[in-house]
């Protein structure tokens, strides 16, 4: 009986561990995806899968040991029949998740050159690629059984200032809010940052901008503008100026903050609902869904107090369990082993850069410098004065 009993223990101590929390990240390649992959990976018993459209990691990582930790899958959102449970699994690769983030979104302008100025934004395209791509994903990650659902959206300020111009943009973030809020009510917690820096996107500037924006004295010149404004018979708030003395916020803060809501470590509780105020383009008044919402003022005490290697762990650590059985246990190595990708991909990893995909931006220059260097001309030409006639 003994020697029974002894051999039993072995067997127990030797089942291995395989965690059945599992987090999908969309958009995982990307410039906040792949740190909210990076952070997820070092928790003991939390495996990651990346999905994004190239399957591979960004060049910054590549070289990196956890980065063969994380399984990346190549797979469209917009594309996959979330219908089909079978073309779900071969996909994605599994048929269960706990928790998704989606760092799903599109800001960038138009390629082509439009108007005068060349610049331009396509308000449709930006309301299917922020909007109907992530209403995608969440219905998707419902159908995978998921718990937890983990949006980036963008800050209150910076939405105010940008209703207008940007109003694609600004509705699809809409109907992504609204997608996550109806399917997992307050399982759902949206984050607003606003210029996010870091890595290979004006790491420097921004975080000398973020010290001078945090300083006591842009926050006396903001409190100061607001204050005297309030004077007004007519006041009405300065969302640019909010939006410009809003300080940037390090990639690192906000995929620790994102991950902590993805384990649960983030109390829904202690988060405020998302606000009001805003309006179409019509001027009628819009309400936005309930949905607990972090903004950029609260990134940084949620990534230092929910976001820290020991917050993180305690969630996923109580919900590791044990198992004997050959098909659970099999999923789970698949999982935990990561999907290492091909040598030849290696040269074609995804670029990460301050201009990667905003070369558009730069279309007004051209423009702009051609009526300076006319107007310099203009002005320099030497008239000959004629004498008065006498």
């Amino acid at each position: 009986m003994q020697a029974l009993i002894f051999i039993f223990s072995l067997i127990i101590l030797h089942l291995p561990f395989v965690s059945s929390y599992q987090v999908a990240v969309f958009g995982g390649n990307g410039f906040i995806g792949s740190r909210v992959c990076k952070v997820l990976s070092n928790i003991p018993g939390c495996s990651v899968i990346s999905i994004s459209r190239s399957g591979v990691p960004p060049s910054w990582c590549r070289d990196e040991v956890w980065a063969n930790k994380v399984k990346w899958v190549a797979a469209d959102a917009a594309c996959i029949n979330i219908n089909d449970e079978d073309d779900v699994k071969k996909m994605i690769g599994t048929s269960h998740i706990n928790a998704a983030v989606s760092c799903v979104g599109n800001v960038r302008p138009s390629p082509t050159w439009d108007g005068f100025w060349g610049l331009h934004w396509d308000d449709q395209v930006m309301r299917n690629e922020n909007g109907d791509v992530n209403v995608n994903i969440a219905k998707l990650c419902k159908s995978l059984k998921c718990q937890k659902f983990v949006y980036v959206s963008v800050s209150y300020d910076t939405a105010k200032a940008l209703e207008g111009p940007l109003a694609g943009y600004l509705d699809g973030k809409r109907d992504a809010e609204e997608a996550a809020y109806q399917l997992f009510a307050n399982d759902a917690i949206v984050f607003g940052p606003s210029l996010v820096y870091g890595g290979g996107r004006f790491a420097s500037l921004g975080r000398i901008l973020e010290t001078i924006l945090d300083s006591p004295i842009a926050k006396l010149y903001q409190s100061s503008n607001n204050a005297l404004r309030g004077l007004s018979s007519s006041y009405e708030e300065d969302w640019v100026t909010n939006m410009a003395m809003t300080p940037p916020t390090h990639v690192d803060v906000i995929s620790r903050a994102i991950a902590a809501a993805a384990v649960g470590s983030l109390d829904v509780q202690t988060i405020q609902p998302r606000r009001q105020g805003f309006f179409n383009t019509e001027g009628k008044p819009i309400d936005m869904v309930p949905v607990p919402f972090v903004d950029v003022g609260d990134l940084k005490m949620v990534a230092e107090q929910c976001g820290n290697d020991e917050s993180l762990s305690v969630p996923i650590s109580s919900s590791a369990t044990a198992y004997n059985n050959q098909g659970e246990e099999e999923e789970g190595r698949q999982v935990l082993s990561g999907t290492p990708w091909k040598n030849e991909e290696r040269d074609n990893l995804p670029l990460e850069g301050a201009l990667v995909g905003y070369k558009p931006l730069l279309y007004p220059f051209p423009v702009a410098a051609f009526f300076i260097t006319l107007f310099q001309w203009a002005t320099n030409i030497e008239y000959p004065i004629s004498n008065p006639v006498e």
